[in-house]
């Protein structure tokens, strides 16, 4: 699979489908942390208040973590960077309305695998950094964080 369309050849050994899911899962990292984070409901028992960002993540932060993958030394990552950042990629999908952590987790797991079975350990240890660097700009949550590692450990 070509990383880019228009870009020099970079070929890896992934399906279409493959691809997809290594470019989609940063995002959907960063949704599931969002997502995953209590949001103020109005109930007296509800310990957010109204336009309280702290439960949002830092996006600043984790789009620094996605653009920093601009230079690594792994093709994978900088194919899945220029993607990301390409005006073809539309910014969301339907897809994202039903991204949820154990969702994510499982896309992870799936995510290990491919990197275990198609890729070299450089590129596939070279994404998991990247990508557990992305969640750990947006994720304080290291319940979530923890999750990430296991899903993308592969046994």
């Amino acid at each position: 699979m070509q990383t880019q369309p228009g870009a020099q050849s970079t070929e890896l050994p992934l399906s279409r489908a493959e691809w997809e899911l290594l470019v989609r899962l940063p995002r959907h990292v960063m949704l599931a942390v969002a997502k995953g984070r209590p949001q103020h409901t109005g109930s007296p028992h509800d310990l957010s208040t109204p336009g309280d960002t702290s439960a949002l993540p830092d996006t600043a932060a984790a789009d620094a973590a996605v653009d920093a993958g601009r230079q690594a030394t792994s093709q994978l990552v900088r194919g899945v960077v220029a993607v990301i950042r390409s005006e073809e990629t539309p910014a969301g999908s339907y897809t994202d309305r039903a991204v949820d952590q154990a969702g994510v987790l499982s896309e992870c797991h799936i995510a290990a695998q491919i990197l275990h079975d198609r890729l070299s350990l450089a590129d596939a240890t070279a994404y998991q950094d990247w990508l557990l660097s992305v969640a750990g700009c947006c994720a304080p949550d290291e319940e979530f964080h923890d999750g990430l590692k296991r899903a993308l450990t592969f046994t």
